[in-house]
């Protein structure tokens, strides 16, 4: 079964991980629901993507006083989005060095590196980010200037 989303159908199951991706306190059942859709379909890194993303705007943990829990949230976010990627390279193979949502991804992993004060870290990625937009949208586009604004942020660390 599929359903109308964004970037167009795609599989129920996914449409129904995505959904609950969006809620932190549902994390755990959505890591197990995505381990048995991992293997076969793209569209699990949806939900990864979300949940990283999700985490990455999720700067304390509720109700937490302890200063290492931003960097906590941050390090999960990192992990699943890591996770995307590996999912991502392992479906499309050489395809995916010029997908432009993996660059989208390596940026966000590269900007959460920057939160991190590990700028050798962000570069890296904000780095492979450009390499891979411009590969899959060309020099001119917006996103492209994006990763390059990014790689000099981090070199003027």
């Amino acid at each position: 079964m599929y359903q109308l989303h964004h970037s167009g159908l795609i599989p129920l199951p996914c449409v129904i991980i995505l959904a609950s991706g969006q809620l932190k306190s549902r994390k755990v059942r959505v890591t197990k629901s995505i381990a048995k859709y991992e293997a076969e379909d793209i569209c699990v890194t949806l939900a990864l993507n979300s949940i990283g993303v999700l985490l990455s705007r999720t700067p304390q943990a509720p109700f937490s006083k302890s200063p290492d829990s931003t960097e906590r949230t941050y390090e999960d976010a990192i992990a699943a989005l890591d996770r995307s990627l590996n999912i991502r390279i392992n479906i499309l193979g050489e395809d995916a060095g010029s997908d432009k949502d993996m660059g989208t991804v390596l940026n966000t992993i590269g900007s959460l590196y920057f939160l991190l004060n590990d700028a050798e870290e962000a570069l890296k990625y904000h780095d492979e980010a450009h390499t891979v937009r411009k590969l899959a949208l060309g020099d001119d586009h917006a996103d492209t200037g994006v990763a390059a604004f990014n790689i000099g942020k981090c070199l003027n660390w």
